[in-house]
């Protein structure tokens, strides 16, 4: 019996042993082997062959080795490589564009993921910072918890700094139009007006807020909120109402300030404009002195202050998890529902979703679903070409037969193969960082905001990106050099790679090719209809056609009656069909909250509840519906003290019927109300969030903001004509307008970027693998062209070798159509649940993306089929 030595050690042997010697040193071997395992057995000659390979292994056995070689050789394998790509110049460009555009979307995503997830950390000791959020533990008229707030009560903060160790320092504030219904700034020179307008984007901030967060002063005082009437600009802001006044200039400057009361505030400093990845965004601060008293302080219900804490970092860990009502007793009583909770402030912008945010934040499921993508371009790209290189491997057959006859070894033909991959991954990257440098202007104009260049400022952007693109290169790179070098003596004369997309590791990459773009575009149909579905729904009130103004400044003894003349004046207009005033519109934030309860009926629950101050014509001016009960009227002597609720009120109170409600008195906060109406549910802000229950108090003249109902085509007429008005009866007051339909889609710029961002890339991988597509086609049908010249001798016509062929890439994309409608459905599933309102995907959403990829594919193939079809069989079966 002849036993075979082992295969390790003959391996190793020719790895390390020179040529001239192994042949010699394999016989002695292997016939010492033979006798030994036929006198002593299989497992001594095994060690015996092993000690005997280790003591041929000598120097002058050994191959030997030259650096200089070895360079004069890579040296001739990239020249080489150069050539061949410049002797297929359509195959290069090809290749070298689909994967400099797969790098630069891949860079361009990744760009705009670092740039989301980088909010909040330029603070220095940011990951000891928390937002201390607010839970009143209601249940909403739809069953969930809807009391989580961003904000708290005026008296957490000292409480915490007093009962909890770990917390270090505290601050609060507040937004301006929280406190004040609106905010004008102006600034006089000489009694002459040089500056005059509204300035809702500010905060009440106590002395702790610029110690705590990392906003550097530029100019002024180093604690520039201790004093009242202090109030600390952005630069940006102060170039707006100064102009270019050097920055020393303007510290001590004073501004007036109109928020219901005419004050003069003084500039004490200037601070470096707020950056880009902060969710705490402003224009101004004022000094929280300003407002701050004994009673706000011990305020323990106001629940629209924010409260941010530093805390040690031992303590920063236990308070996530900490259970807080206990604590609480001691601020409300045992019986309470009330509780907090920490939120680090590195995760607000992705992680949080409560109530009066102070920023519109994106769900880390947008950045996890943009990574997706991100990735399926690269690896699209990738994949289209390894699916090139090897199609078009079937061209150079007869080059690797014949090297592998002259001498070449596989890993010449290996690193020949890579030498290629090399220029055109270095090419295609280096062209891809030029194109994103060139296109980086604009993609920050088409997302409206500042994206950092983060290879050049973030390292971990830097280590992620580049270590992906360099392993991603280099197994594409390999693995078509491994399969083509494969057998290369076979391939004189032959096909060296069959370019059929049916079988084996390349259907796979076909596959996923498929699937990845069939799952990009159905998502983004998804979305799009998703966005759709949120600018285009019944909101309940109608917003075409009306124009916003803000209303007048100081409520003075003549206020009231000016306002009353200047709707007036504005009714005379034919043009104007209705006015209305109101303390917020449609789209804009609810800033007075309260608990809601019935005085006579059953016991509930405190609810929170928004309050909005309107006139008798708001619901006629919105077509806003009543459903019982009548609208305000300035008949009635009493009608102060009267209230119209929403439906979601009216589930709150515990009414069965909107006539069941009417005449009922109910108390919010320490106010009564008898209820004369209930109206229609509105969404008074976007379908994002669930409709809020409304109290709708009557006020002739509440300051903030008139609405013009106007008669369609004179839009430009009644703004000329309110301007005029506005100017005879407040000539102090600045005149700003919005269209409504503008203010209220501004609401959805998060979403309309993450539609953006999701659509434009799911153009580009569908291009990508539309291009990959072409390319296999058309080496598919150059592999069949004998095959086709012989079935049109058989009498084949054109359309039947079209059917053959195109057949099996249509059954590729159904497959594919099947397995990437499940996960699409799957995710886009868990994406819907962000919004209280969302669409359901349906058939339509798979039909139309599997329709447009059949439609493709059927152009793709169908093309050169075409073409090879129609050349003369005689001719091309006579070809070699």
């Amino acid at each position: 019996m002849k036993h075979t030595p082992p295969t390790v050690i003959k391996k190793m042997l020719r790895w390390f042993v020179n040529i001239d010697f192994l042949e010699e040193i394999e016989g002695d071997l292997d016939e010492m082997f033979q006798q030994r395992a036929t006198a002593h057995g299989i497992w001594y000659a095994r060690w015996h062959y092993l000690l005997e390979a280790l003591q041929t292994c000598r120097p002058y056995t050994m191959k030997k080795k030259s650096h200089v070689a070895h360079e004069v050789v890579n040296l001739v394998f990239l020249k080489l490589a150069w050539r061949n790509l410049a002797r297929r110049k359509g195959y290069s460009l090809l290749n070298i564009a689909g994967l400099a555009v797969g790098l630069v979307s891949f860079l361009l995503i990744m760009q705009y993921i670092v740039f989301e997830r980088s909010y909040d950390t330029f603070h220095t000791r940011g990951e000891d910072l928390y937002r201390v959020a607010f839970d009143w533990g209601e249940t909403d008229y739809t069953g969930n918890n809807s009391s989580r707030y961003a904000g708290n009560v005026p008296a957490m903060g000292p409480f915490l700094k007093e009962e909890l160790s770990g917390v270090e320092a505290y601050t609060r504030f507040v937004p301006v139009n929280t406190v004040r219904p609106y905010t004008t700034i102006t600034r006089r020179v000489n009694d002459r007006i040089r500056y005059n307008a509204s300035a809702e984007n500010g905060f009440f901030a106590d002395s702790a807020f610029l110690q705590l967060f990392s906003f550097p002063i530029q100019h002024g005082d180093r604690r520039p909120l201790t004093e009242p009437h202090a109030i600390v600009l952005t630069r940006a802001f102060a170039t707006k109402i100064f102009g270019t006044a050097v920055p020393n200039d303007i510290i001590g400057q004073t501004l007036e300030i109109d928020n219901g009361e005419r004050a003069r505030y003084t500039v004490t400093a200037l601070l470096q404009d707020v950056p880009a990845h902060s969710h705490i965004r402003f224009d101004y601060l004022i000094s929280f002195a300003t407002i701050q008293s004994a009673r706000l302080d011990e305020n323990k219900y106001w629940s629209q202050f924010y409260t941010y804490v530093r805390c040690t970092p031992q303590a920063g860990v236990s308070l996530l998890t900490a259970d807080t009502k206990p604590l609480l007793h001691k601020l409300y009583g045992e019986d309470h529902h009330i509780s907090i909770f920490f939120q680090p402030l590195r995760e607000i912008h992705l992680h949080s979703r409560l109530r009066e945010e102070l920023s519109a934040g994106i769900s880390a499921q947008h950045l996890m679903f943009l990574t997706i993508i991100a990735y399926a371009i690269i690896a699209m790209a990738w994949v289209n070409y390894v699916n090139m290189f090897l199609s078009g491997s079937l061209e150079r057959a007869n080059e690797i037969g014949i090297k592998k006859i002259l001498g070449s070894t596989r890993a010449h033909l290996v690193v020949q193969f890579l030498a290629e991959s090399v220029v055109i991954h270095m090419v295609s990257i280096a062209l891809s960082v030029l194109m994103l440098l060139l296109i980086h202007p604009s993609v920050e104009a088409w997302l409206g905001i500042d994206l950092p260049l983060p290879f050049l400022e973030d390292t971990q952007y830097t280590w992620i990106t580049g270590l992906s693109i360099v392993a991603g290169c280099a197994v594409t790179g390999l693995y078509p050099a491994l399969i083509v070098s494969a057998q290369p003596i076979q391939a004189l004369g032959a096909r060296l790679v069959r370019s059929s997309p049916g079988t084996g590791m390349k259907a796979g990459l076909v596959y996923f090719q498929f699937v990845v773009a069939f799952v990009v575009f159905s998502s983004a149909v998804i979305v799009g209809r998703q966005v759709r579905f949120m600018k285009q729904a019944d909101l309940g009130v109608a917003l075409d056609n009306r124009i916003v103004i803000r209303s007048p400044g100081t409520t003075d003894s003549a206020y009231a009656g000016h306002v009353q003349a200047y709707k007036e004046r504005l009714q005379a207009y034919p043009f104007i069909r209705s006015v209305s005033f109101a303390s917020a519109v449609p789209g804009m934030k609810l800033n007075e909250s309260g608990y809601v309860r019935r005085i006579d009926g059953p016991s509930i629950d405190d609810n929170n509840v928004f309050k909005l101050l309107v006139d008798q014509d708001f619901f006629r001016t919105y077509d806003v519906r009543l459903l019982a009960g009548r609208p305000f009227s300035d008949t009635f002597s009493t009608e102060t003290q009267a209230v119209i609720i929403n439906e979601a009120a009216l589930s709150i109170l515990k009414f069965s019927t909107p006539a069941e409600a009417l005449h009922q008195r109910i108390r919010w906060r320490r106010e009564e109300y008898e209820v004369v109406g209930v109206c229609s549910n509105y969404n008074h802000q976007y379908l994002q969030t669930i409709v809020e229950p409304l109290v709708l108090c009557y006020n002739p003249a509440p300051g903030g903001f008139v609405t013009l109902q106007v008669k369609p085509g004179h839009d430009a007429a009644a703004i000329a004509g309110a301007k005029r008005e506005l100017a005879t009866l407040f000539p102090d007051a600045p005149f700003e307008y919005e269209f409504i339909e503008t203010s209220y889609d501004k609401q959805y710029v998060v979403i309309d970027r993450f539609e953006t961002v999701v659509q434009a890339f799911a153009a580009i991988a569908i291009m990508i693998a539309c291009a990959g597509l072409f390319a296999l086609a058309a080496h598919h049908v150059q592999y069949r062209t004998r095959e086709i010249a012989v079935r049109k001798v058989f009498g084949a016509r054109t359309a039947q070798i079209i059917a053959w062929l195109t057949a099996q890439y249509v059954r590729i994309v159904l497959i594919s159509a099947v397995l990437g409608s499940v996960i699409t459905f799957y995710a886009m599933q868990q994406w819907l649940q962000n919004f209280a309102f969302a669409v359901t995907p349906g058939a339509g959403d798979f039909v139309g993306p599997l329709l447009a990829l059949l439609g493709i594919t059927l152009v793709a193939v169908v093309y050169p089929c075409v073409r090879a079809s129609w050349k003369n069989p005689a001719h091309t079966l006579t070809q070699r």
